[in-house]
């Protein structure tokens, strides 16, 4: 018989520890209906009390909840806790078993049919998505069981506000697939975020999209990487609306230097935003597309994409922006495609050097082996369509060359050329004085 693992749902007693240098100590908070008890002090002591009386049991909850995210805040772990009774039965075998075998849709329905048994009503969702019923209903009812009522009010709160997603989540045979989190002060999304991924029902989730909170997605960032789901094959960072929530030079990617080691699994990353933004070293084996869309790339993050190593990449599309700080010759190695023999689909978008690119292109290594190529966005002139022209024969090949929102004039000209273009039907903007197309 698998052994049985209790988590989920909310807990009577929480216990929180932090232990450094200089300092050992503990928190718990235990709650009882209305009243909760908070007990703190040095690890090994009794420490000291302090009761609450609260109007209610949810109010009594909710308090406990902001207590907990301000001792997350101050670096204290939450090492464990006693369930109530309702909490949900999970089996760390049959979860290994699946993480061995991802795709094995067996193993889920088998899996589905012990916490079935064993009263834990994900079992019944799985039951009915391995059927092809649709289960939204039910994935609605069990969501506070799942997840605690800290991610359920945000998602409510947020859900509520117009131009707000606050979290979604969507199911695959029974348990979460993807995750969209943002909206909000960092500290509420942070924590639900935190008690999505902390449950068994998340624990293979192959997608994950982080939006913004108070203009960055640092925070969420560090949550995501504390967790580090072991299948995540998508991440995409700082996803907002650009005419709701922030400019592009508003939003903060955040510091992404520890996703490549926590989440080797990665295949598709997506970051945005034209504030800070650090890639560190990337090494990711089996990444297989990357896009930064930016309105102003620096030369440390363009560093860190030349030195990349990720052998499988297929698709990279990097926007620079006119906050750019590098040159065309900067942009040289990536010309020269080092290290990228697998790459097919490339873009350099919006952009103030287009026409430049058009002849760097035509003379590198790497123009031979792409299948598609991305100049949208960007200042090409009709000059540079002359340029194209010029070496027309070098870009023949090509399925497909996307050169929407540029500033070329005569249509008819580029047409004519005879390539695979994707052009506006009409001018879009009219000067460079427009330009970038996203912008700060």
């Amino acid at each position: 018989m698998p052994r049985t693992v209790e988590c989920g749902g909310v807990k009577k007693t929480r216990r929180f520890e932090r232990q450094t240098k200089t300092e050992s100590a503990f928190w718990q908070i235990e709650q009882d209906g209305v009243l909760y008890l908070v007990r703190w002090g040095a690890l090994g002591t009794e420490g000291q009390v302090r009761e609450q009386r609260c109007e209610s049991v949810e109010e009594a909850r909710a308090q406990i909840d902001r207590l907990s995210m301000n001792l997350a805040d101050l670096k204290f772990t939450e090492v464990g806790g006693v369930a109530e009774p309702g909490s949900l039965p999970w089996s760390s075998e049959f979860e290994a078993a699946i993480l061995r075998e991802p795709e094995n849709v067996g193993a889920r329905q088998v899996y589905g049919d012990w916490l079935q048994l064993n009263g834990n009503p994900l079992g019944e969702l799985v039951a009915l998505q391995g059927a092809g019923i649709a289960s939204g209903a039910q994935a609605d009812a069990m969501f506070e069981s799942m997840f605690g009522a800290v991610a359920k009010n945000f998602r409510t709160r947020h859900s509520q506000r117009p131009g707000e997603r606050g979290l979604e989540l969507k199911f695959h045979n029974g348990f979460v697939d993807s995750i969209w989190c943002g909206s909000g002060e960092t500290k509420e999304a942070k924590a639900a975020l935190d008690a999505v991924l902390s449950s068994p029902a998340s624990r293979f989730v192959r997608s994950v999209t982080l939006g913004l909170t108070e203009y960055s997605s640092q925070g969420l960032i560090e949550t995501l990487v504390r967790h580090a789901p072991r299948l995540i094959e998508r991440l995409e960072v700082a996803d907002f609306d650009y005419t709701y929530e922030a400019t592009m030079g508003q939003a903060n990617t955040g510091n992404l230097h520890r996703i490549w080691a926590a989440m080797p699994s990665l295949q598709k990353v997506v970051t945005r935003g034209g504030g800070y933004l650090e890639l560190g070293e990337i090494i990711a084996p089996g990444l297989r597309s990357f896009t930064v869309e930016t309105s102003g790339l620096d030369t440390t993050a363009l560093n860190s994409i030349l030195g990349a190593r990720w052998p499988s990449l297929e698709r990279l599309k990097v926007w620079l922006g006119d906050g750019f700080t590098g040159s065309l010759d900067d942009l040289q190695p990536i010309f020269a495609g080092g290290g990228l023999t697998k790459l097919e689909h490339f873009g350099l978008m919006n952009s103030t050097l287009t026409n430049s690119f058009i002849a760097a292109l035509a003379r590198s290594k790497m123009l031979k082996q792409l299948r598609t190529l991305n100049l949208s966005l960007g200042t090409l002139t009709d000059e540079g369509v002359a340029e194209l022209a010029t070496h027309r024969k070098a870009f023949a090949h090509l399925e497909a060359i996307n050169l929407r929102d540029n500033l070329i004039e005569d249509l008819d000209a580029a047409n004519a050329l005879g390539l695979p273009l994707t052009l506006n039907s009409q001018r879009s903007r009219h000067s460079e004085g427009d330009f970038p197309a996203v912008g700060p």
